[in-house]
C-alpha cells in the first residue's frame, strides 16, 4: 500500500532520482510500472558521454532487462537492446561496457 501512494505522489512532481529510486522499489512488485520509468530514464541517459553515464547506463539497462524477464518479454528487451546498441554503436567504451554488464 506504501508502495501505491509513493506512485501517486510522484506524478507530476519526481525528478529522474526518486523515479529511479521508485522503480527500484517496486520492480518486482509493479514490473510493468517500474519499466515504463526505466525506459524513459534510459532515453535520456542516451546523450550524456564517459564511464560514469555509461555505467549509469548499464544500470538502468539491467534494471529494465529484470522488468522484462518478470513480465515474460525478454525478447522486447532483446531487441530493444539491439536497436540501441546499433544508434549508439560509435560509442566504443559505452559498448565494452555493456559487454563486461552482460549487455
Amino acid at each position: 500500500m506504501l508502495l501505491d501512494a509513493a506512485w501517486r505522489e510522484a506524478a507530476g512532481r519526481a525528478d529522474d532520482r526518486q523515479w529511479a529510486q521508485l522503480a527500484d522499489q517496486s520492480r518486482e512488485t509493479r514490473p510493468a510500472e517500474a519499466l515504463g520509468v526505466y525506459l524513459r530514464l534510459i532515453e535520456r541517459s542516451k546523450e550524456p558521454t564517459g564511464d560514469r553515464a555509461y555505467e549509469h547506463l548499464a544500470r538502468l539497462l539491467q534494471a529494465a532487462r529484470d522488468c522484462h524477464r518478470a513480465l515474460g518479454t525478454e525478447d522486447a528487451f532483446t531487441g530493444y537492446l539491439a536497436g540501441l546498441r546499433a544508434e549508439l554503436k560509435r560509442r566504443r567504451k559505452l559498448m565494452s561496457i555493456l559487454d563486461r554488464h552482460g549487455l
